[in-house]
């Protein structure tokens, strides 16, 4: 009776441990993340988050310590929760973003290595493919989260957080890794770049957060819904209602159903990828697997009409036959997405110069400042790797051709596709500077700021492009280093100014941002631009705003040329080096 009921329990137990493989064990996980772990880019961006999160630690410790409070209990349960604020925002903004980097590329590498068709031959379902690929990128993604356990506990022990704020916290961290990672997923199955279904991807998980606020509904009781509906907005309600978990509002527990309707969202956006890999594996008009391995659609000698305006009608040019070449062969700008593109961003513009009271004005003008920036990254990514993806460098590299001239044109035939967008954005927002009584000084400011960290974030993709080795690492490298720079330093900025012990000087502060950050000039752009009505004068202090800024607008303008010089000096200079020449 013992042997039977031990043999009994062996295949129980047998048949529980093949169940829980099945669903947390995925071979095709297992194969995506054993390439990913290797890497050492992987290792580097864990290491950057857990210095940023201790660097945001030493802030409010010292800030504190400065002041004597570290002694009272009390004093640094406030301490503590201070930072469980900033961290929870930090938290999910990475996660969100490490799931849709982690994504982006999964099918889009196996369309460019033509190794979608061999998916197909296994016994996985595209279902399988897609789930298998989405949980390889949630497992990649989750590591943030380990990261960010031992400050949970740090927290929870200096009663900065209790476990009703850990339970939500996590739990919304890991339900926007899924999301953002299923968004990336889904987009890369429509785009043949991973770096364009990331940007596609940002830009979607951008309008699913601020396309609510400027919906035909307001008031409290609408904020109530979206706290039961959206992660975002759960998680502000989460926070704002009490400390420690003393007031369970309505608001307060919104997270629960919140997280519940994500995982529909998710659910839903699988089942649209599985769709979009079954039709990439039958083929247009075919239904064997062997059709997935097709030539890009986007593949041929287009070019962007600013291209084809440079090249001019003439055959090869006599001179600088490489930048001809790159003018006749760049397919940015064209095809019926670029132009869709085009279309819902004039939609916007347009709509933005109707606005009454100059909030959505405002909101476009930053909006698009961000759409500029991805798309002039995402010119620079696409300017080397491409070339060692398709197996193209040793065409190119066995050309009597130097450094110089390959790097330079590649450069000024990515600038050519990207004028364009830079041409419509720049003429469109001078006009409604103008016409809401901005001074030439002013629009000149903002042109060139802005233009300059296009130019940075073009030169940075750049050299990305040149030294990494497919187009996702490029785009996320490049796309680190840009966060970095224009968002963390500045936060973390102001941060140790705001919690100073004296009277919070912003000279040196103000002098270094603006000296790195076009935020200044952006912002009293938007001074302007959020009047509601144009044709009137602009106040005093904004014009002695003005004057202030252009002091500091030089060097400004000093350090983004020396660093855009920078940068394409390097490239010339290490280009044989990175492609294997020297």
């Amino acid at each position: 009776m013992s042997q039977t009921s031990t043999a009994r329990s062996r295949r129980l137990s047998g048949r529980l441990r093949r169940g829980l493989e099945r669903i947390f064990v995925d071979p095709l996980a297992v194969k995506e993340l054993s390439g990913i772990a290797r890497r050492w880019q992987t290792y580097v961006s864990r290491s950057l988050y857990v210095a940023v999160l201790g660097v945001v630690v030493w802030i409010f410790r010292s800030s504190m310590a400065a002041r004597g409070g570290l002694g009272s209990p009390s004093a640094v349960a406030q301490l503590a929760h201070g930072f469980f604020v900033t961290f929870i925002a930090l938290q999910m903004l990475v996660t969100t973003l490490g799931g849709v980097s982690a994504g982006s590329d999964l099918i889009t590498r196996e369309v460019r290595n033509g190794t979608l068709g061999l998916l197909a031959l296994t016994p996985l379902s595209s279902w399988k493919i897609a789930t298998g690929k989405w949980k390889a990128a949630m497992i990649q993604t989750s590591t943030s989260l380990i990261c960010g356990f031992p400050v949970y506990a740090v927290l929870v022990y200096l009663g900065g957080m209790g476990l009703w704020e850990l339970a939500y916290t996590f739990t919304l961290s890991a339900a926007c890794t899924a999301l953002g990672s299923a968004i990336g997923l889904f987009w890369s199955t429509v785009f043949r770049a991973g770096y364009v279904a990331t940007i596609v991807s940002i830009l979607t998980l951008l309008g699913y957060c601020i396309v609510p606020i400027f919906t035909l509904f307001d008031g409290e009781e609408f904020f109530t819904f979206l706290t039961w509906v959206h992660p975002l907005y759960s998680c502000i309600g989460a926070v704002s209602q009490g400390t420690f978990g003393g007031h369970l509002a309505a608001r307060a527990v919104g997270w629960i159903p919140s997280t519940f309707i994500v995982l529909a969202q998710v659910g839903l956006l699988l089942r649209w990828t599985a769709s979009r890999i079954q039709i990439l594996i039958a083929g247009p008009g075919s239904r064997t697997p062997a059709s997935a391995v097709r030539a890009d659609p986007t593949e041929g000698t287009r070019m962007s009409a600013f291209a084809r305006l440079v090249r001019g009608r003439d055959g090869v040019w006599d001179t600088n036959a490489i930048l001809w070449k790159e003018l006749s062969t760049r397919r940015l700008g064209v095809g019926t997405l670029a132009r869709v593109g085009l279309v819902v961003l004039g939609f916007f513009l347009f709509t933005a110069l109707l606005d009454t009271k100059g909030i959505w004005r405002v909101l476009m003008y930053w909006l698009s400042s961000i759409v500029f920036l991805l798309v002039s990254l995402a010119t620079g990514v696409s300017l080397f790797v491409t070339e060692r993806e398709e197996k193209k460098w040793d065409v190119l590299l066995s050309t009597p051709l130097e450094s110089r001239q390959i790097v330079l044109a590649k450069l000024l035939a990515g600038l050519a596709g990207l004028a364009p967008l830079a041409l419509a954005m720049a003429g469109f927002w001078s006009c409604c500077e103008l016409l809401w009584s901005a001074s030439i000084g002013t629009v000149v400011m903002n042109l060139v700021a802005v233009g300059s960290v296009g130019l940075l974030a073009y030169g940075t993709g750049a050299a990305a492009s040149l030294h990494a080795r497919s187009q996702r690492v490029a785009f996320s490298s490049s796309f680190g280093v840009l966060i970095g720079f224009l968002f963390v330093l500045p936060i973390l900025l102001a941060l140790f100014q705001s919690i100073a012990v004296s009277s919070p000087d912003w000279g040196p502060i103000r002098i270094l941002i603006g000296s790195t950050n076009p935020v200044l000039y952006m912002s009293h752009v938007s001074e302007f631009l959020g009047r509601s009505g144009p044709w009137r004068g602009p106040a005093a202090y904004l014009r002695e705003q003005e004057r202030e800024l252009w002091p500091l607008f030089q060097v400004f303008l000093g350090v983004h040329s020396a660093l855009i010089g920078g940068l394409a000096v390097w490239m010339i200079r290490r280009f044989d080096r990175a492609t294997g020449r020297s």
